[in-house]
């Protein structure tokens, strides 16, 4: 199943006609289909989180989410489709690189993610948003990071302000580009079904290390979900060392290290 988060109703408004989604949930705006669940967090970084844990507790974590919604533009015209490969914020430090396993005619950037409407966009190539980096966020402790996309539909640029959009040129931006959307939701599926199939089991080493801890329920899936995340980023025999720490606080905290220190290492 593809999980989508969207700002607004209007940026998935064309996909759920298209799709004749149901309308599940009074919590969060949930429409639901087969394969295809879309839920409607709200404008903000908060929300988009919050809409991430909600479908993550209701649907499980074994599927693929995508943020899908427009974004202002450097250099992209407007009604370009384009996929996020660096999700920063513009006063935070933390950078994180999705992970695009399969070939698409989409352009891929990067995507800054800022606390109001950015209006100048003064890095060049880049896109700019206000829910990105806080859904990336919560969905990388949640989700596998092959598993997690970001996609906008550019909607203002230097030539085209953003005080120029409204609810219905959103619609019909997002109309416009909604075979390209389709297309890349098949694209996702496609991994999202392999990876179910294939899914890596700990390694023996990993499984030491949570039997040796006293955790709760969530903490064990997180646990899992980042020594999955170490194994899969090539540092399983990095692991053999952590077994020799005793204490829980050093051990989650060297594995959080590792985990950052591997998933830089691979973007070098």
């Amino acid at each position: 199943m593809v999980l989508i988060v969207a700002a607004t109703y209007p940026e998935v408004k064309p996909l759920i006609k298209k799709l004749n989604l149901s309308r599940e949930s009074k919590h969060f705006p949930l429409f639901s289909g087969d394969s295809i669940k879309v839920i409607v967090s709200g404008i903000g970084g908060i929300n988009s989180a919050a809409a991430v844990g909600y479908i993550s507790a209701l649907t499980g974590n074994n599927n693929a989410i995508l943020n899908l919604g427009i974004s202002g533009h450097s250099s992209l015209e407007v009604g370009t489709l384009y996929l996020a490969n660096k999700i920063s914020h513009k006063f935070l430090p933390l950078k994180f690189y999705p992970f695009i396993p399969f070939k698409t005619k989409l352009p891929e950037t990067c995507i800054v993610t800022t606390e109001q409407p950015e209006k100048i966009y003064p890095s060049p190539n880049t896109g700019y948003d206000m829910e990105s980096y806080y859904f990336f966020s919560a969905a990388y402790r949640l989700f596998s990071l092959e598993l997690i996309y970001v996609a906008k539909v550019v909607s203002d640029n230097t030539q085209n302000t953003i005080d120029n959009l409204n609810t219905a040129t959103v619609t019909k931006l997002m109309e416009k580009k909604l075979d390209s959307i389709l297309e890349l939701l098949e694209d996702i599926k496609k991994i999202e079904t392999e990876k179910n199939k294939l899914r890596i089991q700990l390694s023996a080493t990993s499984k030491k290390i949570i039997e040796q801890l006293s955790l709760t329920f969530t903490e064990r899936k997180i646990l899992e979900k980042r020594l999955l995340n170490i194994e899969n980023l090539g540092g399983t025999k990095l692991l053999a060392k952590i077994l020799k720490i005793s204490q829980k606080e050093e051990i989650l905290a060297k594995l959080k290290e590792l985990e950052k220190n591997l998933f830089e290492t691979t973007k070098l």
